[in-house]
């Protein structure tokens, strides 16, 4: 639903009487409120495959994990609004000087009216130097839990990446089988045909079933893995995923993965860019606040205390009406921040070594993987090249099978020998999509986008 007012109308309705106008624009007002929103796709798809910041987009408000470190970021922001206030001021109040039996001076009457005594006070308690260094604290957790977000989507994302690539891997292995069973039916439909004229025996009909059959059964089998690769995907963005059209868009978009600029060596600026190192330096940066606090306990505390008394007992020349004025100290011997040091001490320690592990880690996850990248194209080319010259002599013996110039073993030999390096070829383009993702994960070769 829309609603379009010219300018004349809208002129007019300015001009009109005031409440025929209030009355036009609330029904302007909810015929706008009422139009739909532009609605998000139902399920994601190739087009959105292709598109990885609109991934990124997608995770940032869709995905489960993500959606919760973005609470978790948001409910941090609290602690800095707490940070930032006082103590509570502390009203108390006094009933004193009640007398229990003999008064003083003897025999007074109204004893309890003329000699007791009513107060009341205000205090109020102050942190020299808490305050800003409570708020840096919890400012810091906040930035840690932003980054901590931040890092959950980064992980969520290559995840992603890692389920499409499943998705189009398993594609482009059905499109190959489907080839390979359309050769092996061939066959068999020739083999029967041959049987019926009696050209060959039937044990041979049924080799070549035994074959068909089981190619057939490895081929129905990589539906339950499409299924399954389908439905990490959706577990990971919180919606269905859809399949590519086919088995060339799915190569298109394994190619674009191996298109993706890679940084030449790992270097310092590589890993500051990793997320999870970046979690790190918020939680190094969050203990050297804690400890900046843990030496503001070092100074005491001061309470500060307004009191007012109304003394009943004038008959002793006691001021009826008086006012008090109060200072305390806290005496930081015990707690001066000790536990919090401890803890900060801790932590940096421990930033430290997992720095230092992830470091290494991701350094030779790298340069493993460009490595397997490096030698996969040249067996890549070796095996497209096998591939090409299996497939010209099974259809060169299939020929002289026909003629009966080889036997049906020599035949299914042949062509087993060509379905293992076709086989071979796509373990490899697997490989190499692995390899892939793990050069892109420890560099953490992102998109360029920022959370809204």
């Amino acid at each position: 639903m829309s609603l379009v007012i010219s300018s004349e109308k809208f002129s007019g309705l300015c001009t009109t009487k005031p409440v025929a106008r209030a009355g036009l624009l609330a029904l302007t007002a909810l015929l706008l409120w009422v139009r739909p929103l532009a609605a998000e796709p139902a399920a994601l798809g190739p087009s959105q495959y292709a598109d990885e910041p609109q991934l990124l987009a997608w995770l940032w408000q869709h995905s489960p994990s993500v959606v919760a470190a973005r609470a978790d970021a948001d409910l941090a922001g609290a602690a800095v609004v707490q940070a930032g206030l006082w103590q509570n001021p502390q009203l108390d109040a006094m009933w004193g000087t009640i007398p229990i039996g003999q008064t003083t001076p003897a025999g007074l009457s109204n004893s309890l009216g003329k000699v007791s005594n009513l107060g009341m006070g205000l205090s109020q308690q102050f942190e020299p130097g808490k305050r800003p260094a409570r708020k840096a604290l919890a400012q810091s957790s906040v930035e840690l839990a932003r980054m901590n977000a931040r890092d959950v989507l980064n992980g969520e994302f290559f995840g992603l990446l890692e389920a499409i690539g499943r998705v189009a891997l398993t594609q482009v292995r059905q499109a190959s089988f489907e080839a390979l069973v359309t050769t092996s039916s061939e066959l068999l439909e020739l083999q029967r045909a041959r049987a019926g004229k009696g050209d060959v025996a039937g044990v041979d009909v049924t080799r070549a079933e035994v074959e068909h059959q089981r190619l057939l059964a490895q081929w129905s089998g990589l539906d339950r893995q499409l299924v399954d690769a389908l439905a990490g995907c959706a577990a990971l963005v919180g919606t269905s995923c859809q399949p590519f059209a086919d088995s060339a868009a799915a190569r298109t978009w394994l190619q674009e993965q191996h298109a993706v600029e890679l940084p030449s060596e790992w270097s310092e600026s590589v890993a500051n860019r990793r997320s999870d190192i970046v979690v790190l330096q918020a939680q190094a940066e969050q203990a050297r606040r804690l400890g900046a606090l843990a030496d503001t306990k070092r100074i005491p505390d001061v309470s500060a205390r307004l009191g007012y008394l109304w003394d009943n007992f004038v008959i002793s020349g006691n001021q009826q009406q008086s006012i008090s004025l109060g200072v305390g100290v806290s005496l930081p011997v015990l707690d001066a921040g000790q536990a919090d040091h401890f803890a900060s001490r801790a932590t940096l320690d421990r930033t430290r070594t997992l720095r230092a592990a992830i470091e290494a880690s991701s350094k030779q996850a790298f340069a493993g993987a460009v490595r397997r990248l490096q030698s996969g194209k040249a067996r890549e080319q070796a095996l497209d090249d096998a591939i090409a010259r299996a497939a010209k002599v099974v259809e060169v013996m299939n020929d002289m099978h026909r003629r009966g110039a080889i036997s049906l073993t020599e035949l299914i030999l042949a062509r087993q020998a060509w379905r293992s390096i076709v086989l071979e070829r796509l373990d490899l383009e697997e490989n190499a999509f692995d390899a892939v993702l793990v050069a892109r994960r420890s560099t953490a070769a992102l998109p360029r986008w920022s959370p809204p």
